[in-house]
């Protein structure tokens, strides 16, 4: 007998909400924020699961709705990302001073570059996964991770960051 949407979305919610809330936290920067846009991710996958096709993996799919989740977030709020609402990166939460710099850095970055950095930098996924994730191409992941940097390391040295 086959699964009803919502036990297959429950599934998919066990094996992949975490990972979802994580990425989504470091992008956003806000736990409250975070929980309601992956809720708004497994919300869409329960409305679509009967138009899923299962060309992709439910992994892929999901990661595709959360990129939607988040680019609908950010238009809506048009890419305003206050300095209080800065990611915080799981990566460096065992050293306080080291997790303040990586924030400060972060808030500089505009959101492509961000969700760039933070993939590859900070959750150390390969360029493949991150353009599959964010719907681009390799070559465009590598030049706005090396913009990324380039940025983030003019910021570090004390010079002018322009916005945006």
């Amino acid at each position: 007998m086959a699964k009803s949407s919502s036990e297959a979305v429950a599934e998919l919610f066990e094996q992949f909400g975490e990972e979802i809330f994580a990425h989504v936290r470091l992008v956003v920067g806000n736990n409250d924020t975070a929980q309601d846009l992956v809720q708004d991710v497994f919300l869409h996958a329960l409305r679509s699961w009967p138009r899923f096709e299962r060309r992709a993996s439910p992994r892929t799919w999901l990661w595709a709705i959360t990129r939607n989740v988040l680019t609908d977030h950010y238009r809506r709020r048009q890419d305003v990302v206050p300095l209080s609402e800065v990611p915080e990166p799981a990566a460096s939460a065992d050293d306080p001073i080291n997790r303040v710099f990586l924030e400060e850095a972060l808030a500089q970055l505009p959101l492509a570059q961000r969700r760039v950095f933070i993939l590859r930098a900070i959750e150390d996924r390969s360029s493949r996964e991150t353009a599959q994730r964010l719907g681009w191409t390799e070559v465009r992941v590598r030049v706005t991770l090396h913009r990324a940097i380039k940025r983030m390391e003019k910021w570090w040295n004390g010079g002018e960051v322009p916005s945006g």
